[in-house]
């Protein structure tokens, strides 16, 4: 996917002076940072971001700009660490910090997962502000989209586990004093159901 295609598919170019100059050098720290990645389905990485702020945009009534800038990088701190100092250099400190929030930790200290990492993830995920926990619910929403497709299904099994025990809980505790978060989490319920696994 090339920068126009994103910028095009985002809006970009139809927002006003200031988000369009952050909005497009977002555009190229994503392209630098998901190069040559690819994800479980075959698809490239790129893919996933932008359809993550598409669904924000276009499903959840989120458009600002700024959050579909940290929708389109919100994987930028777990596939590349190192990342972080261009962000700030390009996009603010106030970027960064928003992706370390979405990143769990072991990612950000670039080591593998290990015991109690899931809980503490799901700690610092719960104490979100609303519009990055409507980050990390519209990207289990296109991760649930594209679970068939995925050739792991230890990892498939273990995104429904947590789907249904923490981030559905989750979303609907949250949901009723913000509408964003109450459209993604009757989403998740109902593309959940329909995928045969308990909402």
């Amino acid at each position: 996917m090339t920068p126009e295609q994103i910028t095009t598919r985002l809006g970009i170019d139809t927002w006003d002076l200031a988000d369009r100059e952050h909005g497009l050098r977002a555009v190229e720290v994503a392209g630098r940072v998901y190069e040559g990645i690819t994800r479980d389905q075959g698809t490239p990485y790129i893919e996933h971001p932008v359809a993550v702020a598409e669904i924000l945009r276009d499903e959840a009534s989120l458009p600002e700009p700024r959050v579909l800038v940290l929708a389109l990088l919100h994987d930028a701190l777990e596939v590349r660490p190192d990342a972080a100092a261009e962000i700030t250099e390009q996009l603010g400190g106030a970027t960064t910090e928003a992706l370390r929030a979405l990143t769990p930790d072991h990612r950000l200290a670039g080591r593998r997962r290990g015991p109690g990492d899931d809980d503490a993830y799901h700690r610092k995920i719960a104490a979100l502000p609303d519009e990055l926990l409507a980050v990390k619910l519209a990207d289990r929403v296109h991760n649930l989209r594209d679970l068939a497709a995925s050739t792991n299904p230890d990892r498939s099994h273990r995104f429904r586990t947590q789907l249904a025990g923490f981030y559905l809980p989750l979303a609907r505790s949250r949901a009723a004093t913000n509408p964003a978060i109450a459209s993604l989490a009757a989403i998740l319920a109902s593309e959940t159901a329909s995928a045969g696994q308990p909402s």
